[in-house]
């Protein structure tokens, strides 16, 4: 069966489907879903069973592997993770254990809106999210259409923005929990983290698209 992709009809993503994530997968089907996912940034792969070996491997149709989060700051692995758990997967997830600790690296709550590890001089490019257990109701994943934030811009502001930098801290994890060894933040314009342009070229489609990445402790 050869892969099919739908858009989603909205602002952004794709359907998948015609494939088994757990099988090898050909040079082809992989510059299919590499394609795929350029054109509609966000792609979603239903009723796949995946290992973690699965989604390692995985991960290389879009790229050079990554760090987590945790690699990147040197906080090393969390003591809660089953031994199972390779050190390239981060766990998110809402489920405490029987003392009330969250089982994941995010707390139990919502994350804010962000940009995976935009506080690194070279941001990742992707992040691969597969889900073990989901909720009837809420817990959805929500994602944003830069390209689109950008061009529906009205013009004044784009030529604001255009040239822009801002600092993307790294004194909070997405959920809004600070880290321990930047202390406290009194003076956002010296927080740590790195400064990115506030609009980026795309390397591959070479389009305009707005850079938000963190949100606490930011500055422009």
């Amino acid at each position: 069966m050869a892969i099919k992709i739908e858009p989603t009809g909205k602002a952004l993503g794709a359907m998948v489907s015609g494939i088994d994530l757990s099988e090898d997968i050909s040079l082809e089907d992989q510059e299919v879903i590499f394609s795929g996912w350029i054109e509609h940034m966000v792609l979603v792969f239903r009723n796949q069973t995946l290992q973690f070996d699965d989604l390692l491997r995985l991960r290389h149709v879009f790229g050079p592997a990554g760090k987590t989060a945790n690699q990147l700051l040197g906080l090393g692995r969390k003591a809660y993770y089953p031994d199972e758990v390779p050190d390239d997967i981060t766990i998110i997830s809402n489920i405490t254990d029987a003392d009330g600790h969250p089982k994941g690296s995010l707390g139990n709550g919502e994350a804010f809106w962000h940009t995976d590890s935009s506080f690194t001089e070279e941001p990742i490019s992707a992040s691969l999210l597969h889900a073990v257990e989901v909720s009837d109701q809420g817990g959805q994943t929500s994602f944003l259409n830069m390209y689109m934030a950008y061009e529906t811009l009205p013009e004044e502001l784009r030529k604001v923005v255009d040239g822009s930098y801002s600092n993307h801290s790294k004194s909070h994890s997405s959920d809004g929990t600070p880290r321990p060894a930047y202390g406290e933040i009194t003076d956002v314009s010296k927080a740590p983290g790195v400064r990115h342009p506030l609009v980026r070229l795309h390397p591959v489609t070479r389009k305009k698209c707005l850079f938000l990445g963190r949100r606490l402790n930011s500055f422009i």
